[in-house]
């Protein structure tokens, strides 16, 4: 690996004991490609990551999107992109995301990939990458051909420029990550969706699903929804960058999972 790594993979994480597989997948999804993980965590690495010199630990206790903003400003990739923890990139699949970045006709630092991905059979309708084909997406404020997907691949310094997440309103990134998307379809950032899935997700039905820990995801849901519409229910045109350091205003450790 070089000093600089190509792509950083931020990556959330309350799942230690997938870690391992994850790296796995990245390194395989990267072939060639110069990548670091870098896992914000309240939990030690597993013992089997501890001397692996591409994968860095932030230690935080605070809810998805404060953590993501921490990956990202800890990040030194000229690419970053974001990835759950029960995620596993299929094979060459960063490689054939990059080739998508480049192919797509605007400034390095104004455009991104928004990354499709498989966890149940009704990712594959046909417009379910549309934002606007969910119900609790159909705000005036957002525009037609907006994507849903919440994990992106970009420049650093694209997503720097926009300020990352708001994690000052936002708690997790399925929300956080639309809000974005909207701001930088404001901005005037043009992207592309992949062809076909880059990862499938571990997901199991209900409110605690697979592994009996998305209940506070749930929990948060009804909030973030009520934000989004908040901001989006009609045109918002100067609603674009936000504060980088808006990791500051969530709370250092989220209730909803840690007591």
């Amino acid at each position: 690996m070089t000093s600089t790594p190509y792509i950083s993979v931020i990556l959330p994480s309350i799942r230690p004991f997938l870690l391992r597989r994850a790296y796995d997948s990245i390194a395989k999804g990267c072939i060639d490609l110069t990548f670091e993980m870098i896992v914000i965590s309240p939990y030690d690495l597993p013992e089997e990551l501890l001397n692996v010199k591409n994968v860095r630990l932030i230690k935080d206790k605070g809810c998805p999107a404060r953590c993501a903003q921490l990956g990202l400003i800890s990040s030194s990739g000229q690419m970053v992109t974001l990835l759950s923890d029960d995620c596993t990139p299929h094979y060459s699949s960063y490689c054939d995301i990059d080739k998508n970045f480049k192919s797509i006709d605007a400034p390095q630092d104004k455009k991104f990939v928004g990354l499709k991905y498989s966890e149940g059979q009704s990712m594959h309708t046909p417009d379910y990458w549309r934002a606007k084909s969910h119900e609790p997406l159909k705000l005036d404020g957002l525009k037609e051909d907006m994507p849903v997907s919440s994990m992106i691949y970009m420049t650093r310094q694209g997503l720097v420029n926009m300020g990352g997440w708001d994690c000052s309103v936002f708690e997790c990134i399925n929300w956080g990550g639309h809000d974005l998307t909207a701001r930088m379809l404001n901005a005037g950032y043009k992207f592309m969706l992949t062809a076909g899935d880059f990862a499938h997700v571990d997901w199991g039905p209900g409110v605690d699903g697979m592994y009996n820990d998305h209940r506070p995801l749930w929990e948060s849901d009804y909030e973030g929804m009520q934000n989004m519409r908040k901001f989006w229910y009609k045109a918002n045109p100067d609603r674009i960058t936000v504060d980088l350091n808006s990791w500051q205003k969530a709370e250092p450790v989220w209730s909803r999972r840690f007591k």
